[in-house]
């Protein structure tokens, strides 16, 4: 249930791929090009968290056979509470996309964790309307912040903190 989770659209494969959410897209030189028809998008929202204080818990939740990565998130840390909402008619647009600055536009129902899958590190800090918020260690890897409901405008921007600290030690 994982491979929705990392924005992978489509795989190349030497042999065939039996069953699943894989449609034989097309055949070059030998490989095969099979489309993942269950990919989730980059960013998406959930209303569904399972808190864990660990990378160890969150990878042994992660590979849980009833893990549903569309509608649920494991997050390191979190202690907020995100009510469960139907999650009709929301979005998660993406304005501006660079290395160190992610900046999205969100419309949910109600409160809901905005999952990223792009990579998760220390220095990562989040801002929801030019407000402060937690970005969080999301499925193991990724990143995660709670936006309240309604539309909103939401940023990441990366701050290694740690290399400004060892610059000014060296």
């Amino acid at each position: 249930p994982v491979l929705p989770l990392t924005n992978t659209r489509y795989l190349l494969a030497v042999r065939p791929i039996e069953g699943g959410k894989f449609r034989l897209a097309a055949e070059l030189g030998g490989y095969r090009i099979y489309e993942n028809s269950a990919v989730l998008p980059r960013g998406f929202l959930v209303h569904r968290v399972v808190a864990v204080r660990n990378l160890e818990e969150a990878a042994r939740a992660l590979h849980a056979a009833d893990f549903r990565p569309a509608e649920w998130a494991i997050v390191e840390g979190m202690g907020e509470r995100i009510e469960p909402g139907t999650g009709a008619q929301e979005s998660v647009e993406t304005i501006s996309d660079r290395p160190t600055h992610v900046e999205l536009r969100t419309n949910a129902a109600s409160a809901a964790l905005l999952v990223v899958a792009d990579s998760y590190y220390p220095g990562w800090e989040g801002r929801v309307d030019g407000r402060d918020a937690h970005v969080y260690a999301t499925d193991v890897g990724f990143r995660g912040m709670r936006v309240p409901a309604g539309e909103h405008r939401v940023t990441m921007r990366f701050v290694p903190h740690i290399l400004y600290r060892s610059a000014a030690l060296s």
